[in-house]
């Protein structure tokens, strides 16, 4: 990019400066510190006084993701590895089943990529103070690759693996949520290279979580959603998720804050279906084993072990009701789980999302409230096949979402917070549903 000499001159002083006090960090570095200063550029026209852009090389060659449904342009080398190192060390139990333990903590010392993907999770959902947070994902797993080690029994082993894996699945969406968040603030800063990077490393932590996105559409639970029907869903979560990683690089591309918000806060929010379609999954095994007079300890982990996933997407503060209630349904014992009311807490979850980044909503800055309706979006389509059991008109609900996005972008805040306060009476119908 070329810019005008004197712009060059007056941005190499400031480069000099901002170098003194900050170091270029990693790839594999928090993404929302991840832009470099080192370039002494910016992508503004060489206007010193726009934020300062990272210098964003093109990746030697276009590195084709997802089947190659996505190709990235930058560098994302880095995080591939590290993904790619994640399901290694995930995929360790199911390879060996009486030593993962072991292998697992000689793959995951101090500093490694796994663990600085846990890392990064646990900052941010968790804060800065998250390595002693009750929540905290590194936390769990460094516990369950001891709980295995001592485990006794078959029940024992089962329920660390599900502890161990599951948190590897929850650290790779937290991390989407950072790389969305930093691709956001890039371009809203008007620099688009930069957050075409960051972009990219959203398609590369996702390809973690591809294939388990997809299994979603073939999981049988039979009466799930109501008699006769057997599917947790009947759409191909995969594909859907790849087109908006599709269109979230078009807007990153083409320089547009306001597109990529919008695709980027409903991405994040349709990832949660997977970990929400999961529970209700759970939900269902659970009192069918018991049902059957079998051992349900290992399947009553594995559902707790996807509501935490979920709640630190939602509601990380874990203030709201409906986590409150879900932590303490699944926290509980088996027997006390009961598909019906586990849905209902955890629509509960997602209402209770909507009302807090509502509340507000005419006070907040034109981007907060394209952000906030763009993940509304995302939640009628996380929830739709319980909506609809809960005897709501999800094509009606789909156009309150619709329209208060469209409202949200053209400004008009009164005809937003309408489509709110509709789908907030959805919501809270379907959370208190009961056939």
């Amino acid at each position: 990019m070329s810019h005008a000499p004197k712009a060059r001159l007056v941005l190499s002083s400031l480069a000099l400066a901002v170098m003194a006090a900050c170091s270029a960090p990693s790839p594999m570095s928090d993404a929302g510190a991840e832009a470099s200063t080192d370039g002494a550029v910016t992508e503004a026209g060489g206007d010193a006084s726009m934020a300062m852009c990272a210098t964003v090389m093109d990746a030697p060659m276009p590195t084709p993701l997802l089947m190659g449904m996505y190709t990235a342009t930058t560098d994302v080398s880095a995080e591939i590895a590290a993904t790619t190192q994640l399901g290694t060390v995930r995929g360790l139990p199911a390879a060996m089943p009486m030593g993962w333990w072991d292998a697992a903590a000689a793959m995951t010392a101090d500093g490694s990529p796994v663990i600085l993907l846990l890392e990064r999770a646990d900052r941010h959902a968790l804060g800065a103070m998250a390595s002693g947070h009750p929540q905290s994902l590194l936390a769990r797993f460094r516990a369950a690759i001891t709980s295995g080690r001592m485990a006794t029994d078959d029940d024992g082993r089962g329920v660390a693996r599900q502890r161990f894996e599951k948190s590897l699945l929850a650290a790779l969406a937290l991390n989407v949520q950072v790389a969305v968040d930093a691709a956001i603030a890039s371009s809203v800063r008007g620099c688009a290279r930069e957050s075409l990077q960051h972009w990219d490393r959203v398609a590369a932590f996702y390809t973690g979580l591809d294939g388990n996105a997809r299994t979603r559409s073939m999981t049988m639970a039979p009466d799930v959603w109501g008699t006769g029907v057997n599917n947790l869903t009947d759409e191909n979560m995969g594909d859907l998720l790849v087109e908006r990683l599709g269109r979230g690089r078009t807007a990153a591309m083409g320089a547009s804050s306001r597109a990529l918000i919008s695709v980027g806060e409903e991405f994040k929010m349709y990832l949660t279906k997977y970990f929400f379609l999961s529970v209700m999954n759970y939900a269902y095994v659970v009192p069918s084993r018991l049902s059957m007079m079998m051992s349900a300890t290992v399947a009553h982990a594995e559902g707790a072990t996807f509501v935490e996933g979920l709640l630190l997407q939602l509601d990380p503060a874990g203030t709201g009701m409906g986590t409150v209630a879900s932590r303490g349904l699944w926290a509980g014992t088996p027997d006390q789980v009961a598909q019906r009311s586990a849905m209902g807490l955890i629509i509960g979850v997602y209402g209770d999302k909507l009302a807090r980044d509502t509340t507000g909503f005419a006070s907040k800055t034109p981007e907060e409230q394209l952000a906030i309706a763009a993940r509304v979006v995302g939640m009628v389509e996380a929830l739709d096949e319980a909506l609809v059991y809960a005897r709501q008109d999800i094509g009606a609900l789909r156009t309150a979402a619709s329209t208060a996005r469209s409202s949200a972008s053209s400004g008009n805040a009164a005809g937003a917070m309408a489509a709110f306060a509709q789908l907030q009476t959805a919501f809270n119908a379907a959370g208190s549903y009961r056939p």
